[in-house]
């Protein structure tokens, strides 16, 4: 609803076609959906599973990642023989540890996406006071009205999600952190800030939830350039102000950035152009959606 158009498939054969259109426009991974609503408030259309095997082999074959859009403990489980190599995310059921155990020895990452929560009562970026310093005005406007949008009347389980990455974990599942931003209550950089807290808060030791916004990322994306501070490696580096392998919300006391060895000013981020366009970007990403469940749907907002 947010992105169409866009290219789709059919069926397991026109998976070559597929990624081999992808590949030809630059594409670094092919991310795949398996979610017909059932983890969620409404039915959607969803990629079967044959489908996503022949993507997998496909985009395998070109030297691709695969990604998979899972919100089910079901679908993790259906989705392992297909070869994909990320799942993203957390499950909002229960997961066992056998099949945590599974995912692990699939040699599958799992993105955690735990920030999703803050879109929904009982959870805000704006009770983070370093963070929503830096966010300025405009964006804080808009976490407040997305803080009074419609929601649908079954909420994920949460807690749920959050034991969930533990058991993922514990099994030596490879976790990535990530936000799932733009979905309501969450901002691009200030949210990554907030998961490392999450994952913490799940579990993990806060060298842990470093590595997975860090090292563990660049490891299962192929990105053998950056991830870690090394000789030769790109100069993408954040001065904190304490120590987040004792301390995670220390990563939150920003003091200076560097991206490919520059000096960067996040304050200045603030009224800039850039900024604006963001706020561009997601009102007009918003109406789409919000235009797509109306006329779709018929579900009044």
């Amino acid at each position: 609803m947010m992105y169409a158009p866009f290219p789709y498939v059919t069926g397991p054969r026109d998976a070559g076609r597929f990624v081999a259109d992808r590949v030809a426009e630059g594409a670094a991974h092919l991310k795949v959906l398996y979610d017909d609503g059932t983890g969620g408030p409404m039915p959607m259309p969803s990629l079967d599973v044959p489908t996503i095997a022949a993507l997998a082999e496909a985009a395998h074959a070109a030297g691709l990642v695969v990604a998979a859009h899972v919100s089910t403990a079901r679908g993790a489980m259906d989705l392992l023989p297909t070869g994909v190599d990320v799942l993203a995310h957390v499950p909002f059921d229960a997961l066992t540890g056998r099949q945590a155990d599974a995912i692990a020895a699939a040699g599958v990452a799992v993105i955690s996406t735990l920030s999703v929560a803050d879109g929904f009562p009982g959870g805000s970026l704006l009770t983070e006071p370093a963070l929503a310093a830096r966010l300025g005005p405009a964006w804080r406007a808009v976490l407040e009205r997305q803080e009074q949008r419609w929601l649908p009347p079954q909420l994920p389980d949460f807690a749920a999600a959050r034991v969930n990455t533990r058991l993922l974990h514990a099994a030596g599942v490879p976790v990535l952190a990530g936000t799932d931003a733009p979905n309501p209550g969450t901002v691009h950089g200030a949210s990554l800030h907030r998961e490392l807290g999450y994952l913490v808060g799940a579990g993990l030791p806060p060298s842990a939830a470093l590595a997975a916004a860090t090292a563990r990322p660049a490891e299962v994306f192929g990105l053998a350039d950056r991830g870690r501070i090394r000789p030769g490696l790109r100069a993408d580096l954040v001065l904190v102000d304490g120590r987040p392998d004792e301390d995670i919300t220390a990563t939150q006391r920003l003091t200076e950035v560097w991206k490919q060895g520059v000096r960067a000013d996040p304050a200045g981020y603030v009224g800039s152009a850039d900024e604006q366009a963001g706020l561009d970007a997601l009102r007009a990403q918003t109406e789409k959606v919000i235009a797509a469940v109306r006329d779709r749907l018929g579900v009044r907002l």
